[in-house]
């Protein structure tokens, strides 16, 4: 497994992790757009601008997300997610 920068096409695959806009919610905080498309499901992760990872595996398939962000003089972790084939085994 690996960190990578996040490509479109993991995007498009982390976009169908979220079923409901209360699972979204959950993950994301109260502004992002739901019913999202692609557009503005990047402009609201902030991809531009927020250091925006994927877990991937040997084969390159997305295993999990996240971002990080310095504020305060801190680092902060933050839209940590991992895929939901891949939940309780021991990736988090």
């Amino acid at each position: 497994m690996k960190l990578v920068k996040v490509t479109s096409e993991q995007l498009n695959e982390l976009m169908g992790w979220f079923n409901s806009e209360a699972e979204l919610r959950i993950w994301s905080g109260p502004f992002f757009n739901y019913p999202f498309d692609k557009q503005s499901f990047k402009t609201d992760l902030n991809l531009d601008t927020l250091n925006s990872y994927a877990l991937v595996n040997d084969e390159g398939r997305i295993l999990g997300f996240g971002q990080y962000y310095l504020r305060e003089g801190r680092c902060h972790l933050g839209r940590l997610v991992i895929a939901p084939s891949e939940r309780g085994k021991s990736l988090a």
